[in-house]
């Protein structure tokens, strides 16, 4: 039994050396693209362009590119989409260059993704992939850029989203499940799919596997142990393997040793609201999000510590264990940190998280609750 002052002992030195508000590299050398995807959903689109073109800026030289990928289809829907990215434009003096691509076939939703960018990887040109049923906080930006300028040299990082951590993907898997983590970056083996930023490099190799594969729709990237190894099998007898591309990052993460960053605010705000429209993913829509976007400048998007914590499929916190140390006082250590993790009482208020057909595989039927530590 620990006592309470080795407890506390313990859990300060864990805690994250930090470098508040920190720039430790020329913001000069950043350089975005946001690529932005969209089909048949001309509404929810303008709301996405709409939040693109309100980001808040921190100086006069802040700015970031913007490309509208618009997927073939047909009808009114279509040519509205069309017209919308032909016509978006950024605040004056506050935007780099807007461009659109409009594809001459249906793409499906996994070409779109692998398609959208393939970055330089010396010059610090990143991209930012956002599908159009999303809006982003105006402070999105800033953390964003903050946090590549703090983190781009790392080898294990696959990417960064700007979307909440809410899913444990180990089986029996969890929908309900929040890392805190003090409000504090961290990394989480599961890629966050919606405001996804990949790491130049490591998209590039991602996508330099995927296509040196003889027949990638004949190879299963499956990941013993993961739900979402179980979800590309059941999209595949519903003919949509072509419309789902999450396996393969997650394959290629688990073989590389690779995580994806997140951020945990307080208030369950986020910096890129779902509003889960109806579509591939969703049979209707919900007509709301699953968590509103932080409206106000929020002082832990400050905080971007020197070492980040991370945490497996499991979302348990990993440490590694060096021969000189006492594998069960690093365990302890390890426990007692984790009961600092709490999960979300049921769904967000009366929604639902995710893909219908992954919260019908999971057959939630969870009312909404309050905050209770997390059971082992």
């Amino acid at each position: 039994m620990l006592t309470r002052f080795t407890m506390l002992l313990v859990f300060f030195q864990m805690m994250p050396k930090s470098s508040l508000a920190q720039d430790t590299t020329d913001p000069k050398k950043f350089k975005l693209t946001v690529v932005v995807l969209t089909m048949n959903r001309p509404k929810p689109l303008a709301r996405l362009l709409k939040s693109i073109h309100d980001s808040d800026f921190e100086s006069d030289d802040d700015k970031f590119d913007v490309e509208i990928h618009v997927d073939k289809s047909f009808g009114l829907h279509h040519e509205e989409c069309k017209e919308q990215a032909i016509n978006f434009t950024m605040p004056e003096n506050r935007g780099g260059k807007v461009s659109h691509r409009f594809e001459p076939k249906n793409q499906g939703l996994r070409n779109q993704w692998f398609q959208a960018c393939y970055p330089a990887t010396d010059d610090g040109s990143y991209c930012l992939i956002v599908e159009d049923d999303l809006e982003l906080s105006p402070y999105w930006f800033t953390w964003l850029r903050k946090a590549w300028l703090k983190y781009g040299d790392r080898e294990d990082i696959a990417g960064i989203t700007l979307s909440r951590m809410y899913m444990m993907i180990k089986k029996p898997e969890r929908n309900d499940l929040i890392i805190v983590n003090e409000n504090k970056p961290f990394l989480y083996k599961l890629v966050g799919t919606w405001g996804y930023a990949p790491h130049p490099k490591r998209w590039r190799e991602m996508l330099d596997w995927f296509y040196s594969l003889e027949n990638p729709d004949s190879f299963d990237p499956y990941v013993p142990g993961l739900a979402t190894s179980d979800w590309l099998h059941m999209h595949t007898s519903m003919n949509k393997r072509h419309m789902t591309w999450e396996q393969w990052h997650i394959y290629h993460s688990e073989h590389h040793g690779l995580y994806t960053m997140y951020i945990t605010l307080p208030r369950k705000k986020t910096l890129c609201s779902n509003w889960r429209e109806s579509g591939l993913h969703m049979v209707r829509s919900f007509n709301r999000v699953d968590y509103q976007a932080l409206d106000y400048c929020a002082i832990q998007l400050q905080d971007f510590p020197d070492e980040l914590r991370k945490f497996g499929w499991d979302a348990l916190l990993e440490m590694k264990i060096n021969e000189d140390e006492d594998e069960n006082l690093i365990n302890q250590q390890r426990a007692v940190y984790n009961e600092q993790q709490f999960v979300e009482g049921g769904l967000e208020k009366e929604g639902y998280y995710g893909s219908y057909d992954q919260m019908r595989m999971l057959g939630s039927d969870v009312t909404a609750g309050g905050y209770s530590k997390r059971q082992y």
